[in-house]
């Protein structure tokens, strides 16, 4: 099956489209004012490179800012959901994930 993730975050739109666990095609853009016209086309993008359109697309799942406006989406899940899964799908024995994150900070640390 040919599943899809799409993050729209505040600063960037994200699509990825995979089939078999094998990465078929991604594309990044910068966030528009409306989190739906950004999806829409951040996967358009994807679809594009791709050569598929949404109908090829058995399931998709949205995260980020904006996920609840994706309006496209099977599923919606926070970011810490995405990322723990993510951390575990490239290393399985992952048991714990440690971070810092503030919008507008990122990297930096407290204080």
């Amino acid at each position: 099956m040919i599943v899809a993730g799409c993050d729209i975050g505040s600063l960037t739109a994200k699509a990825v489209i995979i089939e078999n666990g094998k990465i078929l095609s991604t594309a990044v853009m910068r966030a528009k004012t409306r989190p739906s016209e950004s999806a829409n086309e951040v996967m358009q993008m994807a679809l594009d490179k791709a050569k598929l359109t949404m109908n090829d697309i058995g399931y998709v799942v949205g995260t980020g800012y904006g996920r609840e406006q994706i309006p496209f989406v099977d599923q919606v899940e926070s970011e810490i959901s995405c990322h723990a899964k993510g951390a575990w799908q490239i290393m399985p024995s992952v048991r714990m994930i440690i971070g810092y994150r503030r919008p507008g900070r990122q990297g930096h640390p407290p204080g």
